[in-house]
């Protein structure tokens, strides 16, 4: 098979300081790198080119174990979309699940850091 391995999930996000805190303080990740990018990734991006304006956006790699989650926040153009929680029954990805020890707590951290949880 010619896949190696897993690379990373993106999250387009609106706030790259403020969800690279949520990440970090209350999921326990650590920042990689950060690179602001534009129109040599139109094709991957699936947006711009051709007459349509240049694109730029920031992308932030985050790391905790073997998991890695790419924060994009755009720059040019601007994101755009619904900010509601994703019914299950939507085609698509719907959620990241973690294993933890003291989930109490864990919903403390999160709404301190400006967070909502979904406890089933």
């Amino acid at each position: 098979m010619p896949i190696q391995s897993f690379s990373h999930v993106g999250i387009c996000v609106s706030d790259l300081d403020r969800s690279t805190t949520f990440y970090r303080e209350v999921l326990g990740f650590r920042e990689l790198f950060t690179m602001e990018m534009g129109d040599e990734l139109t094709a991957t991006m699936e947006v711009g080119g051709g007459s349509e304006p240049p694109i730029r956006f920031e992308s932030r790699m985050l790391a905790r174990g073997d998991v890695r989650i790419e924060l994009l926040h755009w720059l040019e153009p601007t994101a755009d979309g619904e900010r509601e929680r994703r019914p299950m029954t939507q085609f698509g990805m719907t959620h990241l699940c973690f294993r933890a020890d003291g989930v109490d707590e864990l919903l403390e951290v999160a709404e301190r850091a400006g967070g909502a949880a979904h406890p089933h």
